[in-house]
């Protein structure tokens, strides 16, 4: 029976959310100096290093009803011309040329029925350089992975003496019928193996992290509410009354008149008006001032040197 691996569910979910408008692929550009190689040489390398990473030549088949995550099978069909292109940029070959390129290569979806992934060797370059254009699926690998690969392919050394491509058999594709049973019986799996994790994710509810913080509610309750009631608007704190309340003071917009402040409204005096007149009446500063009234205007009635010679004798020394 052949063997197949199951995608995680994080490259499924990359798999799947994939559309015409969401492209979700990985890409690098990369440049080198010096005389690039010829596209048998490129095609040749990289043949000989698949064997070390055998997903290049797999390809993603999924479930009837989607009953269960994709799976990885070899491709029967791989063709590794397909895979590897070969590309030049017009005259006069500078960044702008080789950013509108990749950008062409870039914008076509990779074909789901094949391995997802294309390597682009580009020539025409200004002076002498020449690049490489890698374009790999998300489910497949993830940025890191995508490095180290590039580091495989091209090896990290120049030294490195070039491997002859091996031949390679695909496995044959496993049946319709086997995948679909394999992928109810791994979802039951599943299933059964988070309920088993219940009890540990319990134990970790009640750890000391969850108590500490359950412990701290109250506080961030008691700073919250002090917070909102700082946060009041400024009209309804002029609304709260001040001091004691005297029964000429308004209770509120719909208060009715009591004691005093009745007696002032059959008066035909307003409760506004009788505050005023509670104001107006004298207090022991204002009575110490009407008294002090008469001595001003004396004083302010004695011409200037009057009051100079005045000050001088009563500065100077008795004999």
């Amino acid at each position: 029976m052949a063997t197949v691996q199951r995608m995680s569910g994080l490259d499924a979910g990359f798999f799947f959310a994939e559309n015409e408008n969401t492209p979700l692929q990985i890409a690098s550009v990369a440049v080198f100096e010096g005389d690039p190689p010829s596209y048998g040489d490129l095609v040749r390398l990289i043949l000989a290093k698949l064997p070390q990473v055998p997903r290049y030549r797999q390809r993603a088949r999924t479930i009837p009803l989607n009953l269960a995550r994709p799976v990885w099978v070899d491709d029967p069909h791989f063709q590794i011309l397909y895979h590897v292109r070969h590309g030049a940029v017009p005259a006069p070959g500078g960044a702008e040329e080789l950013r509108n390129l990749a950008g062409r290569i870039l914008a076509q979806r990779l074909d789901f029925s094949r391995p997802l992934w294309e390597t682009w060797l580009i020539e025409g370059l200004a002076d002498g350089h020449w690049a490489v254009i890698s374009k790999v699926h998300h489910c497949m690998m993830d940025g890191i992975g995508s490095s180290d690969l590039m580091a495989l392919m091209f090896g990290l050394s120049p030294d490195e003496p070039a491997a002859a491509p091996q031949p390679w058999t695909p496995e044959a594709e496993p049946s319709t019928v086997s995948l679909l049973v394999d992928g109810v019986r791994d979802n039951i799996a599943e299933s059964l193996r988070q309920v088993a994790n219940v009890p540990a994710l319990a134990r970790r509810l009640v750890s000391r992290e969850v108590t500490d913080f359950v412990g701290g509610l109250p506080g961030y309750a008691g700073r919250l509410t002090f917070a909102l009631w700082r946060s009041r608007p400024a009209a309804q704190a002029r609304t709260r009354p001040r001091g004691r309340q005297g029964p000429g003071r308004r209770q509120g917009p719909g208060a009715k008149a009591t004691g005093g402040q009745a007696g002032h409204a059959h008066a035909g005096h307003p409760p506004a008006a009788a505050s005023m007149r509670r104001a107006a009446r004298p207090t022991p500063s204002r009575r110490w001032m009407a008294a002090a009234a008469p001595a001003r205007r004396a004083y302010s009635a004695v011409s200037p040197s009057s009051r100079s010679s005045a000050a001088c004798m009563s500065a100077s020394p008795k004999p």
